[in-house]
């Protein structure tokens, strides 16, 4: 079919054609601009250099506890949360989705396997101090429950083989 003298079709292509062409170039000036926006290589110097304090040799929770150097952990009740923020609340039935949400009644029906049953369990972070930040490393023999204030070590029976020991105990001066 002609139109103007020229085949329609003809005329498409050929639009399709210049419009891949100019898109190719755009493309070609985009990279090549981002290559000569790169920094040539240059020496840094370091901005803070500082020396560390010397490093000290503690002695042995053992023989802390034999010579009386041993620092018993103080309980002191105190709330790390002043302003008594909490959680972020909601206002039920605002916002979406309307209703029940559909992930979680998908959630609800995923069939759940067995668990592994627990090998060991300690009642052991106790602390006055709220959050109190428990933490634990899991040795050979003896299990090191620690938070925010004080430390505790456990053998694996769950016996306490210290008295809950503050932080100075290991790190002195803090």
């Amino acid at each position: 079919m002609l139109f103007g003298g020229t085949l329609l079709f003809g005329t498409k292509y050929n639009f399709m054609r210049k419009t891949n062409n100019f898109l190719t170039a755009l493309l070609i000036v985009f990279f090549a601009l981002q290559l000569q926006a790169q920094d040539k290589a240059s020496e840094q110097k370091a901005t803070l250099v500082i020396t560390s304090e010397t490093m000290i040799e503690v002695p042995s929770i053992a023989s802390q506890i034999a010579n009386g150097t041993f620092i018993p952990a103080e309980n002191i009740s105190k709330e790390f949360n002043p302003k008594r923020w909490g959680k972020n609340t909601s206002v039920p039935g605002k916002g979406l989705p309307k209703g029940e949400d559909p992930l979680w009644q998908k959630q609800k029906q995923v069939t759940k396997g067995p668990a592994r049953d627990l090998i060991l369990t300690f009642e052991a972070a106790s602390s006055g101090s709220t959050p109190t930040d428990p933490t634990g490393a899991v040795g050979p023999n003896h299990f090191l429950n620690s938070w925010n204030t004080a430390f505790r070590i456990w053998d694996k029976s769950g016996n306490p083989l210290t008295a809950a020991a503050s932080l100075s105990t290991i790190f002195p001066g803090n």
